[in-house]
This record gives structure tokens, C-alpha cells and sequence, in this order.
């Protein structure tokens, strides 16, 4: 009798754990997803349409570029023709 006692309550624990656990790992999941997506920044340089010193640009450029985050970088022209 206690074989079967324990036999019924373990499985009861496990049938419970199987119904629960997907519940808990989906919500741990979309409440830390954010903390572990990988973030891409994209550097913006927006060149004038008159450019008497690029000294500037290159400086932007550089600052850009030692960032460790920022993957890519935009130049955006002003340019008339």
C-alpha cells in the first residue's frame, strides 16, 4: 500500500511539473528577452553642403568607429547636384 501511495503522489509531482514548468520558462523568456537580444546601433553622420574643413568629419568618424557597439555607419549628403 505505501509502494502505491508513493508511486501516485510521485507521479502527481510529475504530471504537475510538466504542466507548470512551460508556463514558467515562457514567462522568464519574454521577461528577460530584452537583457540577451542582441542590440545593433548604426553611427549617423549628417555632411553639410558646404564642407570647409573635414577635419570634423574625420573626428565624428573616429569617435564613431572606437565605439564598440555601433556596427555600421550612414552618411547622410546634402548635396545640391
Amino acid at each position: 500500500m505505501n509502494f502505491i501511495s508513493n508511486l501516485i503522489k510521485s507521479l502527481f509531482l510529475i504530471f504537475m511539473l510538466l504542466v507548470v514548468a512551460p508556463t514558467i520558462l515562457f514567462l522568464a523568456k519574454s521577461y528577460y528577452a530584452h537583457f540577451i537580444a542582441k542590440k545593433t546601433h548604426i553611427g549617423v553622420i549628417e555632411l553639410p553642403n558646404n564642407i570647409n574643413d573635414s577635419q570634423d568629419i574625420i573626428n565624428a568618424a573616429k569617435n564613431l568607429f572606437s565605439c564598440p557597439e555601433i556596427k555600421s555607419l550612414i552618411l547622410i549628403c546634402d548635396s545640391k547636384g
